[in-house]
């Protein structure tokens, strides 16, 4: 299995005086932290330059690890994203999916009790799929939202996280990134950072309806793209709103289909000011290969981060920075940093809901 995020951290504040309790810590910073002791299940005391903070990991923390995170908002909760490779690799070796046991031990984990017989209609599709994993926890995302479980409701949230065989990696042919790509790129953005969560879902549903987007699809690939649009849009009730999508978008002179999920507080567009929101797209462009996009706002400020799997794409993409800038201010947005990165994209934008719904509400520390 493949966890991208050991969940951000939800710092639990001391009894001193604001300014000489901990230093004040900025989106994008990098950090390492010590693991020092575990608490219960899933908190952990962790040690930071400046003190010490409880921190809750639905993946298990090894103690006195050391930890590098980047900085994914601030203020009453300092929230965090893990970007290494090492503790995922140690907590996920302890839950491979290889026995009756890992389904038991992902309840526990994960805090869903299945009933009998979706535990058995969940066992079967493991065995029916190449990654045993995803359709894990694409059972226990419908078991977390009390859905009923069938098989076209487990195939449906799996595939969505779950690369097209069909896309491939990047083509062979030289790829070039004109103003338009970007600016399309830039809008979406925008639109999803600035859009109601429900306007932007219902936007990028008709865009999966829609023909010009893949003729070629079937009524059986459709409904199943319908189906999980309504699960991975059917809300857990807690202080986090998620909305997920797909656009059709031309970059590199290709079409091709843009996953999008947008996380934020689950409050009045009136208290929205000062407020963290987050936006997640990836994509799979023939001449780039996969590439994610996460936009970290605040208020009128935004961080991106782009990540590609290979590094010829990621310095296609990374020639192109000033302009990715340029474009997101005169949309109105103060950018405080735009990044490039090269490394695995395993999954498409859509677990990061199906993760979210997982961990629970102590997820709002993403927002």
């Amino acid at each position: 299995m493949s966890i991208s995020n050991v969940d951000s951290y939800h710092s639990l504040l001391s009894h001193e005086p604001r300014s000489s309790r901990q230093r004040q810590h900025r989106v994008g910073e990098e950090v390492r932290l010590s693991v020092l002791q575990q608490l219960d299940n899933v908190r952990y005391q962790v040690g930071f330059s400046d003190g010490w903070r409880v921190v809750y990991s639905t993946v298990g923390l090894p103690v006195g690890a050391t930890i590098r995170a980047t900085v994914t908002a601030v203020g009453e909760r300092l929230e965090l994203q893990y970007s290494g490779t090492d503790i995922v690799a140690t907590a996920m070796a302890e839950h491979e999916v290889t026995s009756e046991d890992a389904l038991a031990d992902h309840e526990q984990r994960f805090n869903v009790t299945l009933p009998e017989t979706d535990r058995d209609t969940l066992r079967d599709a493991m065995k029916s799929v190449d990654d045993a994993d995803t359709m894990l926890m694409s059972g226990l995302f419908l078991g977390k939202l009390a859905q009923p479980m069938d098989a076209p409701k487990l195939q449906a949230v799996y595939e969505s996280q779950r690369w097209s065989e069909l896309a491939g990696a990047a083509s062979g042919r030289i790829a070039t990134l004109g103003q338009d790509d970007l600016g399309q790129l830039a809008k979406a953005m925008d639109q999803a950072l600035r859009e109601s969560p429900t306007n932007v879902s219902v936007a990028t549903f008709h865009a999966v309806a829609s023909e010009t987007l893949d003729t070629s699809d079937d009524d059986t690939d459709q409904e199943r793209r319908q189906l999980a649009w309504e699960l991975l849009n059917d809300q857990d009730g807690g202080s986090v709103e998620y909305r997920y999508g797909v656009l059709p978008l031309i970059v590199a002179d290709q079409l091709f289909e843009l996953d999008l999920v947008y996380f934020r507080d689950r409050q009045s567009s009136a208290e929205q000011t000062g407020k963290s929101k987050r936006m997640v797209m990836t994509l799979n462009a023939p001449a780039l290969g996969r590439v994610e996009v996460v936009a970290q706002a605040i208020g009128e400020r935004v961080a991106v981060t782009i990540k590609s799997d290979s590094e010829s794409s990621k310095q296609i993409l990374a020639a192109e920075r000033d302009r990715v800038r340029e474009l997101l201010e005169r949309l109105g947005w103060g950018v405080d940093a735009v990044r490039y990165e090269t490394g695995d994209i395993e999954k498409r934008a859509a677990a990061q809901v199906v993760e979210h719904v997982l961990s629970g509400d102590s997820l709002s520390r993403w927002i």
